[in-house]
Order: structure tokens, then C-alpha cells, then sequence
């Protein structure tokens, strides 16, 4: 859902000039794989994929969660022995994530997403 208002604010693949509603771009962009919504398949990529190897072992001794970000980001930077601020910036301004999702949009993404689902233990 932040991925959406994100490319919509900032008219990635013209979003913001030719609307197309959340739960059309998650059929578009993670259901059908369109390749006119998804320009960049790295940003939808499951998380999974960044951080295990070939075998699918994980390569990161630590996974930080948005959820938890400023407390998880406060474990990095004492693993690190760094002090650091983390300003919130680009915030959005949009509705509880769960208000966007129909049954549909939720399969797609829990078919989408089923190994970042299943090895950090989300749910809907």
C-alpha cells in the first residue's frame, strides 16, 4: 500500500495523471506482473531475496522491522558501536493499510510474498 502511494505521489508510470486504483495496480503490478506498473522489478521483490544466498540460507546475523524500526535501528547502531538519528522523511498520509485490501489484493500479496510471510511470521 506505501509502495502504491508512493509511485502515486510521485508519478511513477504516470499514476498520478492516469489513476488506476489500488486494488487494479496490485492485479496489475504483482498479480499479472504488467510490466508498464512494475518498470522496476527490484522494488517488487520479495524482501526475502535481499538478504539469502543461492541456497536460500540467510546471509544477515539481524532483521530489522518496519514496525520496529526506530527501536531495531537503535540494535544496528549498537552492533555498530555508531550513534545516528533517524529522521522520518517522505512521510504519507493515507488510511490503515488494512482498509485498502480486499480478498483479492490480499491473495495476490500473500501469493507474492508467501516466503517473507512465512519466515518472519506476518499475517494480514
Amino acid at each position: 500500500m506505501s509502495h502504491y502511494h508512493y509511485r502515486v505521489e510521485t508519478n511513477q508510470t504516470e499514476l498520478a495523471t492516469r489513476t488506476l486504483s489500488f486494488t487494479e495496480w496490485v492485479f496489475r503490478a504483482y498479480g499479472a506482473q504488467d510490466r508498464t506498473y512494475r518498470d522496476r522489478p527490484k522494488f517488487f521483490m520479495p524482501q526475502t531475496n535481499w538478504i539469502v544466498d543461492n541456497k536460500g540460507q540467510i546471509l544477515v546475523d539481524f532483521v530489522g522491522r518496519f514496525e520496529n524500526l526506530e527501536s531495531d535501528f537503535g540494535v544496528v547502531c549498537e552492533r555498530l558501536h555508531r550513534t545516528a538519528a533517524l529522521p522520518h522523511i517522505m512521510k504519507s498520509q493515507h488510511e490503515h493499510y488494512r482498509s485498502y485490501y480486499n480478498e483479492t489484493t490480499k491473495n495476490i500479496v500473500a501469493t507474492r510474498f508467501a516466503a517473507d510471510i512465512e519466515r518472519f511470521g506476518y499475517c494480514f
